[in-house]
């Protein structure tokens, strides 16, 4: 084998086993501390920094490269199959193990360190997550790091746009391979499982060509050695038992969508969805308060259409009203329901038609009106849910709705006192709802029950109930008293902001003020938090050096603008698991190409990295004029497919050539010029995705965030051209 072969394949493999392991990882954080998008920013941020830090410090202290790129010849080579080489080769072959300790430890630590069922604040929770990635990020940065600057040495140029582009490469089959392949068949220990196993047989054949049969017996060895013990001891389940003390888990399932999770305790069967109690045994006056509080608005409700809240309770509620007809119950995910049937009860007749789909799909595809549509998924804590609770979301639904219909969604109850953040989730919710509906009504009960219509609508439900001749257990005159339900859901109108801000699909507010809802459970000013983060940012920004300048402010142009993509695709959507597949593979293909080609088209003139940077904020502006919501929202799906596909492949082109072209305006030893190119890029990236995240994107909404994002390319361009002659 080609000594610089042995480089360009474990570049590749490096690819292949980080961008696997950082979707798989990301999803068990996820169902661990039962997150959103403000853990995904967290665990992306953490990654990121660690593995700009790995790649910094090895491009510091290794001594391995000393040539300068602009004195190319005889450079010291050092192969990796000699023995002076065998840290790096330890460092591979230990590389697939470290997701699989990752994984374990998450499982093993969430219950010793926080009581179980315990809310876990931010501040925790970025620590936990830190320690949890800091070997496998940094082992990362440092491994980018010393093969681009050995491979470097052998091809005596600077290589680091070329490694860039094969780690790119790698990435691309790895990703595909989980999100297309693993993901359907196998759980997420498992799935890390296979993705270390096949670097290990391809690090093995690559020793054994070069005759470094030693090595080879290590990769063998730890193959034998990691399938053995997790079998042995079963180590996904007994793990992840360790999640649930006091209860036994009889199920667990990872499907493209989420993990389901099915414990008993005492009789009662629980399901647990990406880490959240979503159903269980009995739950009869949630399911009676989900249902009736609308039902009874009408006199003779035929066509219902519920969207999630667990499909046998629900529908045994509403097949107690003898008028019906029809119900759909939509769910997006058919393991859930799949599992619910098994362990909690299936549901009898053929009045009920089951879609595996998301919501907003749904009433896009279906023609069927509605007497009454039920909203009951969880509070709009992220951005995928918040997408059932916008006035373009209401305005869909009221399209699907007779004349009298009833829409009925909730958010988490407020007692007597309703406080800043819970005022204003409310206040967004009756306001959105307001701009759709003439008449909205909030019953206060287990949750804060919002009812919208175009005909009046009444708090009278015990009354009603009784007169219908509907029998429960809960909502009925006895346990229920009318007149407090009024007068307390008069008083929750009276404390809300009639100014508050409408709840838009570019315009998340109300995902925002969940997330200040949740922080306020651990007294944690969001604001200070949101401008130490911009405080760092300007400081970087500020600070760093012309060349550094340009990749820090392309990599966080690049990821917010990506984030962005992906939140528009979530709007059209919802949960396109293929599709975002297709995404991903786009962008590592436009982030591979640009740093493959970005050098030889660039090459030679040094003052383009100012026009390159300017390139990317031209690119947002036009961003913003094309993620026009209401504008595409009626065009087709293949046509807004091909807009979002091309939007990913011209972005992440214009990103790649970025780093290659930044990359060869660097001079020093090749380790240090790699260590710097990728570090910048990362931590602008990091930067990029928190700022977007947490502030630009709720705050402003899609399009004003782009216009943002713009300004600060525009800005580093200017600066760049002032500093010209510093490059």
């Amino acid at each position: 084998m080609k000594k610089d072969n042995g480089y360009k394949i474990s570049l590749f493999l490096l690819g292949f086993v980080t961008m696997p392991v950082q979707i798989i990882l990301l999803r068990e954080f996820m169902v661990v501390f039962g997150g959103n998008e403000l853990i995904i920013g967290i665990l992306l941020a953490d990654w990121l920094i660690l593995t700009a830090t790995g790649a910094f410090l090895a491009g510091r202290f290794s001594k391995s490269t000393k040539e300068c790129p602009s004195h190319p010849p005889h450079p010291p080579v050092i192969p990796l199959d000699n023995p002076t080489n065998l840290n790096l080769n330890l460092n591979l072959n230990f590389f697939p193990i470290l997701p699989l300790l990752t994984f374990i430890l998450l499982y093993l630590l969430r219950p010793v360190i926080f009581p179980p069922g315990a809310m876990v604040s931010l501040p925790a929770i970025w620590l936990l997550t830190a320690l949890l990635l800091l070997p496998f990020c940094l082992l990362s940065g440092w491994l980018f790091t010393r093969l681009a600057g050995h491979l470097s040495s052998l091809k005596r140029e600077n290589f680091t746009g070329r490694a860039y582009a094969l780690e790119s490469v790698g990435s691309i089959l790895g990703g595909a391979l989980f999100s297309f392949v693993l993901v359907f068949f196998f759980d997420g220990y498992w799935s890390l499982v296979i993705i270390a196993l096949t670097t290990w047989l391809v690090l093995m054949i690559m020793n054994l060509l070069n005759n470094g049969w030693k090595k080879a017996i290590l990769a063998l060895s730890l193959m034998i050695l990691t399938v053995a013990s997790s079998v042995w001891f079963s180590l996904p389940r007994s793990v992840q038992q360790e999640l649930f003390p006091g209860q036994t888990l009889v199920f667990a399932k990872d499907s493209p969508y989420g993990k389901v999770v099915v414990t008993k305790n005492d009789g009662q069967v629980n399901l647990f969805y990406n880490g959240i109690p979503v159903y269980h045994s009995d739950q009869q006056m949630q399911d009676e308060e989900s249902v009736h509080y609308a039902l009874l608005q009408r006199q003779n409700p035929e066509q219902v259409l519920a969207i999630s809240g667990g499909l046998k309770g629900i529908t045994e509620q509403i097949l107690k009203y003898p008028s019906i007809r029809h119900v759909d119950y939509v769910e997006i995910d058919p393991w859930l329901v799949r599992s619910e049937m098994t362990y909690l009860g299936s549901v009898e007749g053929d009045k009920v038609q089951v879609s595996f789909m998301d919501a907003r799909r749904f009433l896009s595809t279906v023609t069927t009106y509605y007497d009454m549509i039920l909203v009951n998924l969880p509070e709009p804590l992220s951005a995928q849910v918040n997408r059932c609770y916008t006035y373009e979301f209401f305005l869909k639904a009221r399209e699907h709705l007779h004349p009298g219909g009833v829409l009925c969604t909730a958010l988490p109850a407020t007692t007597n006192y309703i406080g800043g953040a819970s005022m204003t989730a409310n206040a967004t919710l009756f306001k959105t709802l307001q701009q759709v509906f003439p008449n909205v009504l909030i019953i206060p009960g287990g949750k804060n029950f919002f009812l919208a219509s175009d005909s009046l609508l009444t708090g009278a439900i015990g009354r009603i109930a009784e007169l219908r001749g509907i029998s429960n257990d809960y909502v009925n005159q006895y346990y229920m008293d009318d007149a407090s339900i009024v007068s307390r859901g008069a008083y929750i109108l009276e404390q809300l902001n009639t100014t508050s801000p409408v709840n838009r699909d570019d315009r998340p507010v109300s995902y925002l003020s969940q997330l200040q809802y949740w922080m306020s459970y651990f007294n944690l000013n969001l604001t200070w938090i949101l401008l130490g983060i911009a405080g760092l940012f300007l400081l970087f920004f500020i600070m760093l050096n012309p060349i550094r300048l340009g990749l820090f402010t392309a990599g966080f142009v690049t990821a917010g603008a990506e984030y962005i993509l992906i939140l528009a695709i979530q709007v059209f959507f919802g949960y396109a698991y293929f599709l975002m597949g297709i995404i991903f593979v786009l962008f590592m293909t436009g982030l591979a190409l640009g740093a493959m080609f970005g050098k030889s088209i660039f090459a030679g003139d040094k003052h383009l990295l100012n026009w390159l940077v300017f390139g990317t904020g031209v690119f947002t502006l036009m961003m913003s004029a094309l993620i026009r919501v209401p504008g595409l929202a009626g065009a087709g799906s293949l046509l807004v497919a091909a807009v979002f596909s091309l939007l990913v492949l011209c972005l992440a082109f214009l990103m790649g050539t970025v780093f290659s072209h930044g990359s060869v305006l660097y001079r020093g030893r090749y380790e240090k010029v790699s260590g710097d190119a990728y570090s910048a890029d990362l931590i602008g990236s990091a930067f990029g995705l928190m700022i977007l995240s947490m502030v630009l994107v709720p705050l402003l909404g899609l399009r004003l965030s782009c216009l943002v994002m713009s300004l600060v390319a525009f800005v580093a361009a200017a600066r760049l051209s002032l500093d010209k002659n510093k490059l």
